[in-house]
């Protein structure tokens, strides 16, 4: 008999949903976490914690001050000014007398310390999120990479999934207001809450899946983009503090240390410059918050100082990136701000912005984050039902084996990717700073990128992604050996009992543990540490619930009332 349109896009949201959900669930459990990702980095740092930060005018003299100090007679300064509500984290960086790239990362409270924890921090979520940890060398889309080509073709099936559930869910509003918790079918209470928390949250669903995609289509798709730019061409330097893209990603190519910056000019004759914390005033009154400025042979008679306006305002959906450039000898204004993108950049700055959530302050990251949290049970809920709905109908052996293990691979995927983050949160605050590699990475830290080298040689950044990929590791192999109903109970207990635990592992480490950031006012570190603690909380309710053997039911076991299928 032919089968209507919904019953083939039942049929590819199922299949899709299965084959790729286990990707996905990971991805969306990474990209969720990854919304306070700068706050995991201040969390992932003691050094900056309670500390009593100097106000931006101040930090802009402390800056100039201390290179004055290290690097007078340098051809550049670079400064990427701290984000004090999120990430305060001071990062100088300077031109030695090679023209080698120098660098330093400081607490910006005055007092000269420097922050010695090199850590991925945060910054893991997001970089799993869209690459798998893989480093991307090229980001113009010169080279193939198929680890971000992957995290696409999951998004983009993602994507699909979204809009044939739409399809599917033809009575979207019966299927929000029903959620028959006391059903007796097992199957029945999965279909509910994946139906619930997929209509719920699906135009988060689908804006975020499609942003991602538009934004990083440059990557996934690079051929036209390529001959419109007639590649090959030479490759543009980056810039440090640069708008859009750049504020993440755009740092690769001289941030490196040793590298050797484009548009130096040679220095000129010694000549006092203007105050520049007297040009920030002038510049910030302009441009709003400023979050950068380089200055360009400073203490010379060609001076000038280029300051940066490329943080996320949060009332303004898009980025934004602007400039304004000094005579650091007369004060003159050289370069008046003025957003020059044009619409190309305009409109990827906008999905980048509504992707991002740099916008609508805490408020908004929180939504993002329930949001998220939504869309990720939903995946999760989608993954178990479809073993709760087929294996107890399976009608030959090789029918049953292919579901339990489908139902195996859905507890790697699910209780492995909880654990594997859960674990690698304790790495952040239980490796050695001295393990840190104090000349690595960029200024404002490291990529989390995964690296293949001797336990012996490997640098706390490197440890850090070994846990997570080894806490996983241990999972699939638990989900493979064990019962299923009986792994999906131990593995959430074990992430249950790791989240509840980061609070407790502060005080194991200075500066970390929670009744002092209170007393100090620390909130970012706190919230970090009780966020974790309430995750923890939910996560042993999951699997108080599970240990009553209510993810699944075994293969012959009859189902008590016949469920609701979105088809119907």
């Amino acid at each position: 008999m032919e089968k209507s349109f919904t019953q083939r896009m039942d049929w590819l949201h199922t299949w899709f949903g299965l084959v790729l959900g286990w990707l996905a669930f990971a991805l969306f459990l990474t990209g969720t976490i990854a919304v306070f990702w700068f706050e995991i980095q201040h969390w992932a740092q003691p050094e900056l914690h309670g500390a009593k930060m100097l106000s931006l005018e101040d930090t802009v003299q402390y800056s100039v001050d201390y290179l004055q100090k290290v690097a007078p007679d340098s051809r550049r300064w670079s400064v990427t000014l701290p984000d004090l509500e999120r990430h305060p984290l001071l990062a100088l960086s300077w031109l030695d007398g090679n023209d080698a790239q120098q660098f330093a990362r400081l607490v910006p409270d005055g007092s000269g310390r420097k922050v010695t924890t090199v850590t991925n921090g945060g910054r893991f979520f997001v970089d799993f999120h869209w690459t798998f940890n893989r480093e991307v060398p090229d980001l113009q889309g010169r080279t193939f990479q198929w680890t971000y080509m992957l995290s696409g073709f999951v998004g983009m099936a993602f994507l699909i999934c979204t809009i044939t559930g739409l399809v599917v869910h033809k009575k979207i509003f019966r299927n929000f207001f029903t959620f028959r918790r006391h059903a007796k079918s097992v199957q029945t209470r999965w279909l509910d809450a994946h139906n619930v928390l997929g209509v719920l949250s699906w135009p988060f669903q689908f804006v975020i899946v499609l942003t991602g995609l538009v934004f990083y289509s440059y990557l996934y798709i690079p051929t036209g983009m390529q001959m419109a730019a007639r590649y090959p061409s030479p490759p543009t330097p980056a810039v440090i503090g640069g708008g859009g893209p750049g504020m993440l990603w755009g740092r690769y190519a001289n941030e490196v240390v040793g590298s050797v910056p484009g548009n130096t000019v040679e220095p000129g004759n010694p000549a006092p410059n203007v105050p520049i914390v007297d040009l920030f005033a002038q510049a910030e009154a302009q441009m709003g918050t400023l979050s950068s400025f380089t200055v360009n042979n400073p203490g010379r008679d060609n001076a000038t100082v280029r300051f940066g306006g490329t943080r996320a305002r949060p009332d303004a959906i898009t980025f934004t990136s602007d400039s304004m450039t000094f005579d650091g000898a007369t004060g003159r204004v050289i370069s008046p701000p003025g957003n020059t993108a044009n619409a190309v950049q305009k409109i990827t700055n906008v999905f980048g912005g509504l992707h991002f959530a740099f916008f609508g302050g805490t408020a908004m990251r929180v939504l993002y984050f329930l949001c998220g949290a939504a869309g990720t049970i939903m995946i999760a809920a989608g993954l178990v039902m479809f073993t709760a709905k087929r294996r107890t109908k399976a009608k030959s052996v090789g029918a049953r084996r292919f579901y339990e293990l489908v139902d195996r691979l859905n507890v790697a995927s699910v209780g492995g990717a909880l654990f594997a983050c859960a674990s690698y949160l304790w790495a952040l605050r239980l490796l050695p700073q001295s393990l840190s590699d104090p000349t690595g990475g960029f200024p404002g830290g490291v990529y989390a990128s995964i690296r293949a080298v001797p336990l012996d040689q490997a640098l706390r950044s490197d440890l850090e992604l070994y846990t997570f990929w080894a806490a996983w590791g241990v999972a699939i192999v638990h989900a493979l050996v064990r019962s299923p109903h009986k792994a999906w109970a131990e593995q959430f207990t074990a992430a249950a009992a790791l989240c509840i635990g980061l609070p407790v592992i502060g005080y194991l480490v200075p500066n970390c543990d929670l009744g002092s950031m209170i007393a100090a006012g620390d909130w970012k570190m706190v919230a970090v540490d009780l966020s974790g603690l309430g995750i923890g909380l939910a996560l042993a309710w999951a699997a108080w619930k599970m240990s009553a053997k209510r993810v699944d039911v075994r293969v012959g076991k009859t189902v008590a009332s016949a469920a609701l299928s979105p088809v119907d």
